[in-house]
Protein backbone atom coordinates (compact mmCIF):
# COMPACT_ATOMS: atom_id res chain seq x y z
CA UNK A 1 0.00 0.00 0.00
CA UNK A 2 2.78 2.54 1.03
CA UNK A 3 4.61 1.92 -2.12
CA UNK A 4 1.42 2.70 -4.33
CA UNK A 5 1.10 5.67 -2.80
CA UNK A 6 5.08 6.31 -3.51
CA UNK A 7 4.76 5.68 -7.04
CA UNK A 8 1.37 8.29 -7.40
CA UNK A 9 3.80 10.84 -5.82
CA UNK A 10 6.58 10.09 -7.85
CA UNK A 11 4.77 9.73 -11.07
CA UNK A 12 2.66 13.48 -10.22
CA UNK A 13 6.33 15.09 -9.61
CA UNK A 14 7.75 13.75 -12.67
CA UNK A 15 4.70 14.66 -14.63
CA UNK A 16 4.63 18.35 -12.50
CA UNK A 17 8.51 18.32 -13.90
CA UNK A 18 7.56 17.88 -17.44
CA UNK A 19 4.49 20.59 -17.45
CA UNK A 20 7.23 23.25 -16.08
CA UNK A 21 10.03 22.51 -18.54
CA UNK A 22 7.27 22.54 -21.12
CA UNK A 23 5.81 25.70 -20.19
CA UNK A 24 9.64 27.36 -20.01
CA UNK A 25 9.98 26.29 -23.55
CA UNK A 26 6.99 27.47 -24.58
CA UNK A 27 7.28 31.03 -22.86
CA UNK A 28 10.95 30.91 -24.29
CA UNK A 29 9.29 30.62 -27.96
CA UNK A 30 7.05 33.01 -27.73
CA UNK A 31 9.62 35.78 -26.71
CA UNK A 32 11.78 34.98 -29.54
CA UNK A 33 8.74 34.95 -32.07
CA UNK A 34 8.36 38.29 -30.64
CA UNK A 35 11.68 39.84 -30.71
CA UNK A 36 11.92 38.02 -34.59
CA UNK A 37 8.83 39.94 -35.70
CA UNK A 38 10.08 43.16 -34.08
CA UNK A 39 13.68 43.15 -35.63
CA UNK A 40 13.24 41.78 -38.66
CA UNK A 41 9.66 40.54 -39.99
CA UNK A 42 10.12 40.84 -43.95
CA UNK A 43 13.58 41.51 -43.68
CA UNK A 44 14.68 37.64 -42.98
CA UNK A 45 13.09 36.34 -45.73
CA UNK A 46 14.63 39.19 -48.58
CA UNK A 47 17.75 38.72 -46.79
CA UNK A 48 17.63 34.37 -47.45
CA UNK A 49 16.37 35.25 -51.17
CA UNK A 50 19.26 37.19 -51.58
CA UNK A 51 21.76 35.03 -50.15
CA UNK A 52 20.28 31.79 -52.35
CA UNK A 53 20.28 33.62 -55.35
CA UNK A 54 23.92 34.69 -54.80
CA UNK A 55 25.02 30.89 -53.53
CA UNK A 56 23.32 29.56 -57.04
Amino acid sequence: MASKTLTSINILTKFQHILNVASRLHQDLKENMASKTLTSGAGTGEGTGDGLVVSS
